[in-house]
């Protein structure tokens, strides 16, 4: 359990991580655009405009990552989640078996301990026959 809320905060930090570099990239596609219409203006636009498609580019590969990402995020924890429901499964078992040992034991003990009394008691009449 510890294991996967691990795990699952990790991923969440990661895609923290991405959002805000998903923010950064689209803030400089704006600053690119701003950019550009001042190319327009009279400057450099087809170096502005690389860059922006650059940015675009980008954006949409982290886009890509983040979901990736997210995604598998889902499955590690649907994983997890069905591996600590099966051991806890298990446990449970185990500990019912365990308890049904444990109270055939102790009858077996009280069992031996009843007949090793009823043999002591009996015993001097079986021998003096």
């Amino acid at each position: 359990s510890q294991r996967a809320e691990t795990l699952v905060c990790c991923c969440f930090d990661l895609l923290k991580k991405l959002r805000a570099k998903l923010q950064s990239l689209k803030a400089e596609r704006e600053e690119a655009r701003h950019r550009e219409e001042m190319a327009l203006r009279g400057k450099d636009a087809v170096g502005l405009h690389a860059k922006q498609e650059e940015l675009v580019q980008q954006t949409v590969s982290l886009t890509s990552t983040l979901q990736q990402d997210w995604r598998s995020m889902q499955l590690d924890y649907t994983t997890w989640t069905a591996l600590l429901s099966r051991s806890r499964q298990l446990t449970e078992k185990l500990t019912v078996k365990s308890q049904q040992a444990l109270q055939e034991r102790d009858v077996a003990i009280e069992e031996k301990q009843e007949i090793s009394g009823l043999s002591c008691r009996f015993w001097p009449t079986w021998t003096a026959s």
